[in-house]
């Protein structure tokens, strides 16, 4: 409808006989649109990034790039599947190009659930707050030495207490608020 009405804005100025009004009509219907342009484009690549940041998994990323360069000092990495790793498993192997044919021959995605477990090498991704709600981390024990990528506050303090849980490095999102924790298990 907004093309409708600047086609009808710009015949009814084609008609005018004075150039007189001509010329500054035209000169505001472009400065209007280039100005409606640079804000746009000011709103999607800059103001959203920002404000939006925990909708888009920032810090997910960081994360990842973190446990990467520091994989071989843990047995088990655990992510976290909800919120900034909401589907944690893709980022994780796109950020690491991980060979689809090697991912499929491991057992690949069994269900269409976000949320649903992965196992990809040594990284676990599960619903921490399902997995240590239920108590099943106490029957299954994990070998060795643990780092885990969670979203703030998300373990509760007696799982971390239990757990002997140790906070090594926060990630923020760009208004400065907490989004992603890095914990290790104190051995």
């Amino acid at each position: 409808t907004e093309a409708f009405g600047l086609a009808f804005l710009i015949i009814s100025i084609d008609r005018l006989k004075h150039r007189y009004i001509k010329i500054p009509s035209y000169g505001i219907i472009v400065a209007t649109i280039s100005i409606s342009f640079i804000w746009m484009m000011h709103a999607y690549f800059i103001s959203l990034p920002y404000a939006k940041a925990q909708f888009f998994q920032d810090g997910a990323r960081q994360a990842f790039a973190y446990a990467k360069e520091h994989e071989d000092s843990y047995n088990t990495i655990i992510v976290s599947n909800t919120q900034v790793f909401l589907e944690g498993y893709m980022y994780y192997l796109f950020s690491n190009q991980y060979d689809p044919r090697q991912y499929h021959k491991q057992g690949g995605t069994k269900s269409g659930f976000f949320t649903d477990e992965h196992f990809i090498g040594k990284y676990l991704f599960l619903d921490l707050y399902l997995y240590y709600g239920t108590g099943r981390y106490q029957k299954e024990k994990l070998p060795g030495k643990t780092l885990y990528l969670t979203n703030p506050n998300e373990l509760p303090p007696t799982i971390a207490t239990k757990k002997q849980l140790k906070r090594i490095k926060t990630l923020y999102f760009p208004d400065g608020t907490e989004a992603v924790w890095i914990l290790e298990e104190k051995q």
